[in-house]
């Protein structure tokens, strides 16, 4: 199937509230790219593509995809999201929130 049909596909599916589809949860590819912005954010676009072996544009893209669904315009959002939700780990283990990862 040509790229441009599937686009086409999915933006119907994205549109339609009823279809089984959430079109605001994130892929397990965009889950990788949200959890190195929150976790590593000295990691920049190239070195988050090279860890994940993806192309910088593709990494460029989730990244957009992510802050789209997460509601944020930067990574400093992002990061202060995640804090607040409890989805940024700490050091020891923990989540933001204190609980505990293990």
């Amino acid at each position: 199937m040509a790229t441009r049909v599937r686009y086409q596909i999915l933006r119907v599916f994205m549109k339609c509230p009823n279809c089984g589809y959430d079109s605001n949860e994130l892929t397990a590819r965009e889950v990788q790219v949200e959890s190195l912005l929150i976790n590593r954010p000295d990691l920049s676009i190239k070195e988050i593509a090279h860890e994940l072996s993806i192309m910088n544009r593709t990494a460029e893209a989730h990244k957009t995809t992510v802050f789209r669904k997460r509601g944020v315009h930067s990574r400093v959002e992002l990061l202060h999201q995640a804090v607040l939700t409890g989805r940024f780990k700490t050091t020891n283990g923990h989540s933001s929130n204190g609980e505990s990862q293990h």
